[in-house]
């Protein structure tokens, strides 16, 4: 995984899946601590030349999780 918000996802998906835009996508996170979130949503656009997809999340990660992972990343790369 690329990029992550509540309501937005971004992630490398290799040479073979091709999702063309709008197309429905579901599957689960798996955070660095071993917890799991599914997540639901429609292509936005796909970056052909880096195999990378963006999705526009209609299930996504709640803000609780969130919160919790901007505090772990301040924590680890705080100067």
């Amino acid at each position: 995984m690329l990029d992550l918000s509540e309501k937005g996802l971004k992630f490398d998906c290799g040479p073979r899946f091709r999702p063309t835009d709008g197309a429905a996508i579901k599957g689960t996170v798996v955070f660095r601590d071993g917890k799991t979130c599914d997540v639901a949503g429609t292509v936005l656009r796909y970056i052909v030349d880096k195999h990378q997809c963006v999705l526009t999340l209609t299930k996504g990660i709640p803000l609780t999780k969130m919160m919790e992972e901007q505090r772990h990343l301040l924590q680890k790369y705080k100067t």
